[in-house]
């Protein structure tokens, strides 16, 4: 499949089903969700955005798999706690892959699979109000919140590294990923920490240098967007053949 003619947008699909689920139970008990019907109304959002604001530009989804993801492989208690959800997301994706292009790959998230289309095609946005599309951001890259309905445009490399590390030592309640911080700090504080110049591990192995975190090892690979990670725990033919699908 080849994008290049014009800059694509991809879907973050996760973050549409998931909303309009929760919105979905404050009408009818959790066991009484129809699947298509969930699937029928962010098919009609994701169209709505697409023509209001992107008119003629490629339309892409990327879709959660409905198995672990390979985080689990790392840190078996990733993602735990979270109430199960009574839709199936097999009914789900499949009517959405009938609608739209979409990407979806055992052991990979939606996220994931936005990261990896984003590299191959530059000047794609990504749409999502998930903040943690910030960690991935390049050079032509950007992404819309549709609630907001803001565009974000790359920065620096500096600005993205600082993202990073927020996630990276702060951790994610939501994701179950821990903190590794010792002491407290806020981006403010983390700007007066570090200065421009040293790549991402530069900068992790200086603040547990300095005792301002514990070992950040296991929380890169659980937080960050990394081909390497990826091929390490998926290997190398896996990922080939999704980089050549997309």
């Amino acid at each position: 499949m080849n994008f290049n003619i014009q800059p694509s947008i991809i879907f973050d699909a996760s973050i549409f089903i998931h909303a309009n689920y929760h919105i979905a139970c404050n009408y009818v008990a959790a066991s009484e969700i129809d699947s298509e019907l969930l699937a029928k109304k962010v098919t009609s959002q994701i169209e709505n955005i697409a023509f209001n604001k992107f008119p003629g530009r490629p339309v892409v989804l990327a879709l959660d798999h409905p198995g672990n993801s390979f985080r689990n492989k790392i840190y078996e208690f990733y993602k735990a706690g979270r109430t199960p959800k009574t839709f199936d997301p097999r009914i789900v994706n499949d009517y959405l892959s009938k609608q739209f292009f979409s990407l979806e790959a055992p052991g990979l998230e939606a996220d994931d699979l936005a990261y990896l289309f984003s590299l191959k095609y530059p000047g794609t946005t990504m749409i999502s109000e998930d903040n943690d599309y910030l960690l991935m951001m390049s050079p032509g890259t950007t992404i819309y919140k549709y609630r907001q309905k803001k565009l974000i445009e790359y920065t620096s490399e500096f600005d993205v590294i600082i993202e990073q590390l927020l996630k990276l030592c702060g951790g994610c309640t939501s994701d179950n990923v821990p903190s590794i911080k010792v002491a407290r700090f806020a981006e403010k504080t983390l700007r007066k920490l570090i200065e421009p110049g040293d790549i991402l591990e530069e900068y992790l192995i200086d603040l547990e240098a300095r005792n301002k975190i514990s070992d950040w090892k296991r929380n890169y690979e659980l937080v960050m967007y990394d081909e390497k990670t990826y091929r390490k725990y998926l290997g190398d033919n896996f990922i080939d053949s999704v980089l050549k699908f997309i």
